[in-house]
């Protein structure tokens, strides 16, 4: 896709977007997702975002000059545009381009309950908001949405796996805060252990270090100076053990890959992945 934008009375290409800068893009977009309107903060991120998207060529001093470059609305649609423009290309490229042990999760049973379309993406119906609200309830651990949750993955299971179950653990993808991890999935993994008989394994995994998202450290340290989340396994429990992976969004399916790999890596056999919705950037009612 060649998008392309005027500043400054001047014409841009957008260069081609590498995996790492849509998935810092995905980050972006999910945390200014979770406002009811748009804050400065999230301006000022998308402002940034846009010029790195066109490779600098550009500044934000220029982006938002009020002659020559865009206005609020021209900005918030640039950056909506990057979704729309490269979703559905990059998931493509991405079969071709990611590495084997990746693509080999990828390949295993991915199941999702519900289409979830981002609060960027307009003109939905009553069905897409009610699957968006569900999926902020449970993500925010409120309003008791872990009880629907875990009755719609229970019966998932059952119907899936039967009497293996017994044999079966259950886990989620670590979120980036380890405080998050616990409030979103301690309740959940339980209640869905007690409705399916599936093991519980939350227990069996615990995150040592928090992961920071891409807007937390953007104007502290640099990118390569994060460290990356530390999770510790329990290696007898894993050891050969069939694993269900969950979790709350599939968008490229990085997320949950690579997880499914470091449990492999620690005895497990992952048998594929439940989520609760999944990402989607064109809304059909039907």
């Amino acid at each position: 896709m060649k998008r392309k934008i005027i500043i400054s009375n001047k014409e841009f290409t957008m260069p081609k977007m590498s995996i790492d800068t849509y998935t810092e893009y995905l980050d972006i977009a999910e945390q200014i997702d979770t406002h009811p309107r748009y804050t400065k903060q999230d301006i000022e991120i998308m402002e940034m975002f846009v010029c790195k998207a066109y490779g600098d060529q550009f500044t934000v001093e220029e982006l938002k000059n009020p002659e020559t470059g865009l206005d609020a609305a021209g900005l918030i649609l640039e950056f909506q545009f990057i979704d729309a423009g490269i979703g559905e290309e990059l998931t493509k490229r991405m079969e071709k381009i990611v590495d084997e042990n990746i693509k080999k999760q990828l390949d295993k049973s991915m199941d999702f309950f519900l289409k979830y379309y981002p609060a960027r993406i307009k003109n939905v119906g009553e069905d897409a908001i009610a699957a968006r609200e569900l999926v902020w309830a449970f993500k925010d651990a409120r309003d008791n949405a872990f009880e629907k949750v875990a009755e719609m993955t229970a019966e998932h299971l059952k119907k899936e796996y039967g009497d293996k179950l017994r044999n079966m653990a259950f886990v989620c993808v670590p979120t980036s805060n380890k405080d998050h991890y616990a409030t979103r999935f301690s309740a959940f993994c339980k209640r869905v252990s007690e409705l399916s008989g599936v093991e519980n394994g939350f227990s069996h995994i615990v995150i040592m270090q928090s992961r920071m998202a891409v807007h937390e450290h953007r104007h502290g340290k640099k990118k390569c100076e994060v460290k990356p989340q530390l999770i510790d396994f329990d290696v007898r429990y894993f050891k050969g053990k069939y694993v269900c992976v969950f979790d709350d969004v599939v968008t490229t399916g990085k997320s949950y890959a690579n997880f499914a790999n470091m449990l492999e890596d620690n005895g497990a056999n992952v048998v594929g992945g439940m989520f609760l919705g999944k990402t989607f950037y064109k809304y059909n009612q039907n």
